[in-house]
């Protein structure tokens, strides 16, 4: 049937572009961005398609338009969906990184941001500003970790090849005793710098929640390299004239000028970091101390170890204001109140904005303390 359809079709001075067992793409020089022609040729190229084939249980029916629409490969593409002329479009994108679940969520909010500025403007250079915009926040550290939660099915109950979600679960069972795998299982992991001297992908993954209240820190390097950068370089490199020029364009450390990068600090346990020792400094001015105070001689002389001390104890009580406000949300959405049972709602927001502020809270009261 996906012969005479295209046959059909070029013979009206359509150009197939993709067809396969139960549908048809095409455009037609004719018709340029006007939708509603766009609908009338589709019916009447769906309707000679239908007598051509004449057999009662084979119909064409006329299903969309996308004006525009941006095709980077088979079964991959993008672009603003019609179902009826009038219609308001909606955006509409198959086999790209905006619908899979083993990408973040700020990869998945990256692309969509960067496709409705293509869509909205039709302008590349106001797309590619978008994209260095949302490349900036990432290799600044500026992305919620939230944001950076990743989402793996364990599909079985041993790998060929260790994969990362994988190797966390094992890890949580020796953690955990009475923590048990089942395949089938949803895995929500970060990818972080362990330390350890191991460079392994797989044994970078942690949970979120352990990630913030052991300050580990995020491997900022595998989200740039290897979940915004491959996306972004297929969306991108055929709208900036290949990938070695998108590449320049979006990533080049020109495109990134003025950006400070956030770096990993070194570990005190393993590499480099065991032979160092970290120097005390004043909590007023940063400078390094060797007073056993929390404040150097000339702070405390000054008046800014007391105006210090009265912001830390403000920041203190409104850190414990949010925590509260938190709380009762939580028993609101949960229906009880019980914080020693773990919510297991994993990709809410609250849970990992409370986790952060208790982090916080010992860190203040530690200074104040």
């Amino acid at each position: 049937m996906l012969t005479p359809c295209a046959q059909t079709a070029e013979s009206v001075d359509c150009n197939v572009i993709y067809g396969d067992t139960d549908s048809i793409m095409w455009t037609h020089a004719d018709v340029g961005n006007d939708v509603a022609k766009a609908f009338v040729k589709l019916r009447e190229v769906c309707d000679m398609v239908t007598k051509r084939i004449n057999h009662p249980a084979m119909l064409l029916q006329p299903e969309k338009v996308y004006s525009p629409w941006l095709l980077l490969c088979k079964k991959h593409y993008a672009g603003l969906l019609y179902t009826d002329p009038k219609a308001t479009p909606k955006r509409d994108s198959k086999g790209m990184e905006t619908a899979r679940r083993d990408y973040c969520a700020f990869v998945t909010r990256t692309l969509n941001k960067t496709l409705d500025t293509l869509f909205a403007t039709k302008d590349i250079e106001a797309t590619a500003k978008v994209a260095r915009e949302a490349i900036s926040m990432l290799v600044s550290g500026n992305v919620d970790i939230v944001d950076l939660n990743i989402t793996r099915s364990l599909s079985r109950a041993t790998y060929k090849v260790n994969q990362p979600h994988a190797d966390l679960m094992a890890r949580m069972e020796k953690r955990n005793p009475q923590f048990k795998r089942q395949v089938g299982d949803r895995v929500l992991y970060v990818m972080v710098n362990q330390p350890s001297k191991t460079d392994k992908r797989c044994q970078k993954s942690e949970d979120p929640l352990r990630a913030i209240r052991e300050k580990l820190p995020i491997d900022y390097d595998y989200y740039l390299h290897v979940q915004l950068e491959n996306s972004l370089l297929r969306l991108m490199a055929p709208l900036l004239g290949g990938e070695a020029r998108a590449r320049e364009k979006l990533f080049s450390m020109e495109a990134l000028k003025g950006v400070v990068r956030v770096q990993a600090k070194a570990s005190e346990t393993c590499g480099i970091g065991k032979y160092f020792r970290t120097a005390s400094t004043c909590n007023a001015c940063r400078m390094a101390t060797s007073a056993p105070s929390k404040f150097c001689p000339a702070c405390i002389a000054s008046g800014r170890a007391e105006k210090r001390t009265q912001e830390l104890t403000k920041q203190c009580r409104d850190i414990e204001d949010s925590l509260e406000t938190w709380r009762r949300k939580c028993t609101q959405c949960r229906g009880f109140d019980d914080s020693s049972v773990e919510c297991q709602q994993k990709d809410c927001r609250t849970i990992y904005d409370m986790a952060t502020a208790q982090e916080k809270l010992k860190d203040v009261k530690k200074i104040l303390s």
